[in-house]
């Protein structure tokens, strides 16, 4: 028997795999080219958006968040209140043509998504029939609070990828190539990835000390 041809079942599997977690990111793209992706901040001029990368090898780093600054005028001069991870994305970004007010908003669409497709996987490799996981992951895609946070171009949408991945890793098991090693833990390298994007990680913290403690 030829081991390269796949069963019907396994190949069933897989175009339904394929199938899932496609659908997130036709969403996510259906909302970037179309009138959904259009909010007031960023303005057009990006004088609203904090690019934190632009001058990150400068001293001391200019960073400032104007769309804040009404409230909390020293924004306007220097932020305190960013992370460094999220805007490292950026400005990593912009050097390979990710720019500008519109396409920036790339990023976090493209983190949305693709916490859609992880639950997708999960739902599948848990046994969900394919109908059912294709409801869920629809459903998941046209979420407008989601949707609305993603183009929003902050942190969230990466923030809630880190959860996913967790999640999928703690409920399926870490691939064998990232799996706790020495000092090297796979769930705490996404916490803090997620911390270093925004402050309110701390949110995924509780539900990790219950799975290990439960």
């Amino acid at each position: 028997t030829n081991k390269l041809i796949m069963e019907p079942s396994t190949q069933k599997q897989t175009w339904a795999m394929a199938i899932v977690v496609t659908v997130p990111f036709i969403a996510a793209l259906a909302v970037l080219f179309s009138a959904l992706a259009f909010v007031p901040v960023p303005w057009p001029d990006d004088s609203a958006f904090y690019f934190v990368a632009k001058e990150l090898f400068k001293w001391p780093p200019h960073w400032v968040m104007l769309p804040q600054a009404p409230f909390e005028p020293t924004y306007r001069i220097f932020n305190f209140n960013t992370m460094p991870l999220y805007p490292i994305f950026i400005g990593i970004g912009r050097w390979i043509g990710i720019d500008g007010s519109f396409a920036i908003k790339l990023w976090p669409l493209m983190f949305w998504a693709s916490s859609g497709s992880l639950l997708g996987v999960i739902l599948i490799r848990k046994g969900l029939p394919t109908l059912a996981s294709l409801l869920v992951v629809t459903v998941f895609s046209l979420d407008p609070i989601s949707r609305w946070a993603s183009v929003l171009v902050r942190p969230e949408s990466f923030v809630g990828l880190c959860g996913m991945a967790l999640v999928a890793g703690l409920s399926l098991g870490f691939p064998e190539r990232v799996k706790t090693r020495g000092l090297w833990d796979p769930a705490s390298a996404l916490l803090a990835l997620a911390a270093y994007a925004h402050f309110n990680a701390i949110h995924l913290v509780l539900p990790i000390m219950v799975v290990f403690l439960a």
